[in-house]
Parts: C-alpha cells; sequence; structure tokens
C-alpha cells in the first residue's frame, strides 16, 4: 500500500515550508527532479545509443531523440507555480544542450522561472504564436504544467483547449494532468492523456482514481520534504498487481472449524445461480465449511447447491446446531425482496456474528444497526439507497464524481466497512479511512462477479479468527481494520482470478472456480 493525499492535505503540508521562505527551494527540488524524469525519458527512447523508433504500451510512437544534446523539449506552461517548476525544469535541461520552449498558455508567467529559463538560453512563446505548432510537432517530450493541485472539476465544465502535440510525443504531467481534480480524479473535456506523470511531495487522490488515473499514465514521486509535514494518511492506494496477499497453508493442527464457517442465506427461485457462485467462491477461498440456509420454499436453490457442491452443508431450521458454528455470514445475494431475509439480517446483525450484506440484504439494515463486525458492498446504485435511507439527497452520478467522500459518508453513517464496487474499489471505515483498489480487469462487470466477492469476502472474515473472537463493531478502529484487510483480500484474490481468466471475458462461475487455483 501507498499513501495518498488530497491536493488540500499537500498545500496544507508545504504551507509551513513557505512561511519559513523555502517556497524557491521547494520549486527547485521539484523541477530538478522534473527535469531528471525527462532525462530519463530521452535516454530510454532507444538502445545502444542508437537512433531507432520505439512504441509505448497504446502503440504511439515514442520519442526520437537517442541523446539528450540535442534533443527538443516543449512545455505548456501555466499562470502558477506549476508553470514555474516547468520553467525551472526547463532552464535545468537547457543548461544540457536540450532545445527548450516554454508556451505560455495565459497572459502572465511565473517571473523568475521565465528569467532562468531565457538566461539558460531557452525560449517562451505564447501559445497563440503561430510559430507554436511546429514547436509541438518537433518536439520529443512535452511537458503539461498548466494547472497544479489547486485545479477542481466543477458540474460547469470548462474544457481545456489546446494545440495538440505531434502523435509521436512523449508527454509528461507536472503533479498531475492539467483539468485533473486532485481530490476525485474528476478530469475537464480535453485533458491531455500524459505517458507519465511527475508528482511532488506525494501521490494525490486524483492520480489514482477515476479518469485522472487513466490520463496519469506511470505516475513517479519527487520527495521534495514535505514528509514531516504531512498528515497521516487517511488513504492508501493499493495495487493489485503488487499487493501483498498471504495465502499461508493451514497450521498442522487445525480442522474444518477452526478454518472458518460461513453461513449463507442467497438465491431464490428466481436467482437460484447466486447462491451457487457466492458458496463456490467462499469453499474455494479456503475455509473449513459453508452452511447454506436457502430460503423457505427456495427448493431449487437446495437441489442445486448440492448438486454442484456437495461438501455445502445444508441447514433449514434455526434451531439444529449446526449454525451455532457459524464464524461469519453473507447474506442477500440473489435473494430479491423477502421478509424472511429481513428477519435473518436483524437476527444476525443482534448476534453480533461477523456479517456480510449484499445486494437484496443492504436493504434490510440501518444506521448503526449492527452489535458485530458488518461489510456492506453496494455498487453506486445500492450505494444512493443506502445514503437516502440516512437523510442524504444524492444520486448514483454523485456518487460517481467523488466516490470517496460517499462511501466515507456511509461508513459513517452505518456503523459498518463499506466497500463500494466499480472502477476502482473504494473501501472505508466509519472513522474514515479508506483503501482505493485498481488494477482489476474490466471483463469483472459480468453478471454474479459481485456474488463471487461476496463469498470471497465472507471467507476472509471466517478465516479471521480475532474478528469472529473480538467483541467490538466497525467504529471500534481495530475490528474496522481488521475487517478492512479482509475487504482488500477479497478484492486482490477476485482481481487476480479475473486477470487468470485472460482479456476476453469470463462467466462468474469460471471466476469462482478459478479462485481455488494456486496463483489466485
Amino acid at each position: 500500500m501507498r499513501p495518498v493525499f488530497t491536493g488540500a492535505e499537500v498545500r496544507s503540508a508545504e504551507q509551513p515550508l513557505l512561511d519559513a521562505g523555502l517556497g524557491p527551494e521547494l520549486m527547485r527540488r521539484a523541477a530538478h527532479g522534473l527535469a531528471q524524469h525527462v532525462i530519463e525519458v530521452l535516454k530510454g527512447t532507444v538502445s545502444a545509443g542508437q537512433l531507432a523508433e520505439s512504441r509505448d504500451r497504446r502503440g504511439r510512437r515514442r520519442p526520437h531523440a537517442a541523446r539528450i544534446y540535442g534533443a527538443r523539449v516543449a512545455a505548456y506552461v501555466g499562470t502558477g507555480n506549476n508553470g514555474g517548476d516547468a520553467l525551472y525544469a526547463l532552464a535545468t535541461l537547457r543548461r544540457r544542450g536540450v532545445h527548450c520552449v516554454a508556451l505560455l498558455t495565459g497572459e502572465r508567467c511565473h517571473a523568475a522561472g521565465l528569467a532562468a529559463l531565457r538566461s539558460a538560453g531557452g525560449r517562451a512563446l505564447s501559445i497563440s504564436d503561430p510559430e507554436a505548432p511546429a514547436v509541438l510537432e518537433r518536439a520529443d517530450v512535452v511537458i503539461d504544467a498548466m494547472l497544479g493541485t489547486g485545479s477542481r472539476v466543477t458540474d460547469e465544465p470548462r474544457p481545456i483547449e489546446l494545440i495538440a502535440p505531434a502523435e509521436h510525443v512523449h508527454i509528461v504531467a507536472c503533479d498531475l494532468p492539467s483539468g485533473v481534480d486532485a481530490a476525485t480524479g474528476r478530469a475537464e473535456p480535453g485533458a491531455l492523456r500524459a505517458d507519465s506523470t511527475v508528482t511532488f511531495g506525494a501521490v494525490k487522490c486524483g492520480l489514482v482514481m477515476g479518469e485522472g488515473r487513466q490520463l496519469a499514465g506511470e505516475v513517479r514521486v519527487v520527495d521534495i520534504g514535505l514528509r514531516p509535514y504531512l498528515p497521516e494518511a487517511r488513504v492508501q492506494h493499493v495495487e493489485v498487481h503488487t499487493a501483498a496477499c498471504s495465502d499461508s497453508a493451514p497450521p498442522w493442527n487445525a480442522h474444518k472449524y477452526s478454518r472458518g464457517v460461513v453461513g449463507l442465506i442467497a438465491g431464490s427461485e428466481q436467482y437460484p445461480g447466486a447462491a451457487v457462485l457466492t458458496a463456490r467462491s467462499a469453499v474455494n477461498a479456503g475455509i473449513g465449511m459453508l452452511v447454506a440456509c436457502p430460503p423457505e420454499g427456495a427448493s431449487t436453490v437446495r437441489q442445486l447447491l448440492l448438486g454442484a457442491l456437495p461438501e455445502v452443508v445444508v441447514s433449514e431450521h434455526a434451531d439444529d446446531g449446526v449454525r451455532e458454528r457459524i464464524s461469519a455470514w453473507v447474506l442477500g445475494p440473489g435473494v430479491g425482496e423477502d421478509q424472511r431475509l429481513r428477519d435473518a439480517v436483524v437476527q444476525v446483525l443482534d448476534s453480533g456474528a461477523p456479517a456480510v450484506l449484499d445486494a437484496s440484504g443492504l436493504a434490510y439494515t440501518g444506521p448503526g444497526a449492527a452489535a458485530g463486525p458488518l461489510l456492506l458492498t453496494p455498487h453506486a446504485g445500492e450505494l444512493t439507497a443506502l445514503l437516502t435511507r440516512c437523510g442524504e439527497h444524492v444520486t448514483a452520478a454523485d456518487v460517481a464524481k467523488d466516490p470517496l467522500r460517499w462511501t466515507r459518508r456511509a461508513a459513517e453513517a452505518y456503523g459498518a466497512v463499506v466497500l463500494l464496487k466499480g472502477p476502482e474499489t473504494v473501501i472505508a471505515s466509519p472513522a474514515g479511512h479508506c483503501r482505493v483498489v485498481t488494477g482489476a480487469p474490466s471483463t469483472l462487470a459480468t453478471a454474479g462477479s459481485g456474488d463471487v466477492l461476496a463469498g470471497l469476502a465472507g471467507a476472509e472474515m471466517a478465516r479471521d479468527r480475532e474478528l469472529v473472537n473480538g467483541p467490538g463493531t466497525a467504529t471500534d478502529e481495530r475490528v474496522a481494520g481488521r475487517l478492512m484487510a479482509a475487504a482488500v483480500t477479497a478484492t486482490v484474490r477476485h482481481a487476480r482470478a479475473g486477470l487468470a481468466l485472460g482479456a476476453h471475458g469470463f462467466a462468474a462461475s469460471g471466476l469462482a472456480a478459478a479462485l481455488g487455483a494456486p496463483s489466485a
């Protein structure tokens, strides 16, 4: 995991240094890091020092420069400190023999940075200068330094209108791509897609979420001395490909009950497959037993479960003694509107047992209803319904614009850890701590995928003996931390199973089966 911060948090961390008169030093550090990255880009375009043409991950031609001296770098330079960083970086590059041109996008710019560039022999032109298109056409690298962390995206789009760089140009964003909101990742129309982003002091939330993540390319962090002044990171970024995901063997003296028992209320006559998908994923996740408690009258669910998974134990009566062994519950996938599900949700939440509420189960809880560890797993529409029940006037579109804010709000209101499913998975605790998980394949957007995730999450919770045996709810930070760890692990395993199945798509049944493979 790596910490990420809002633009406001980074600016607050800078303030003591600015007050101490160290603003120019911060800018020089940022500019040095930016210039060094551009040099690395120029050096890395060919091998053996020979001119050649290579292509980036999107199939575009990379820069032709095989050397530093004589290469060409242009920069879109805005009116603020972001533009100043670029001007000083251009001055550094010019002293290395790079032809540097600043394209000024406003009527003013950072005066000292401009003077440094001109002193080094660089040039500055207005973006409207007739020569500007030719400058961009000849450039090997273009730096995007129009807007910085203070840029906010509103509901009234402000299109960014620029002369587009040539197709072969490697674009480097300075701090974050211009037009991207540092807090949410929303982007203005016309924002440039960078090949790489050099960000200063810390990774911003907008670089790991939404359109910002798609526009940023490879993200490099330059340490400019802010670490002692940054607050505790309330948001941590988890990348599926690199996340540590423990999958150790059970201890030598393990038995089926110590490995975790998941209780499941899922499926209906209309959606019987949901029970099978949820059960299969939980079983393949490494638990000791799954106890299915199908809704009364759902004979198809019972038959499907036992036909697909003969190891499943079916409990049809609450007093049959089997349910006493359950470590954690998964409630709701595929059940639909059902008074018996409502009663079961209330009973489980009152008991203090760890529980996952998914799909229909989300409709039968209220703010602060759980007496034990609770994980809610909504998509944006379901999160909207949860928020509406606690008095918020919000739409699914609002959730998509600021998922961190609204996932946190739901977690706070319900006293639960909330896992919001979407292009990025956002997991929040009642105290406002968040995990943002990225790198999952878009092929996970298939019917039944959420059932598989719910089963995985229930299994991870059931395997956590401290979570099962320790009292408390998600409002206890210790409990919330363990719930979040289970949710992150489930999300990562879910994504890795999807990646293992390839880029052409798959059925959720294949996804659940893939969880049993060693790589998942």
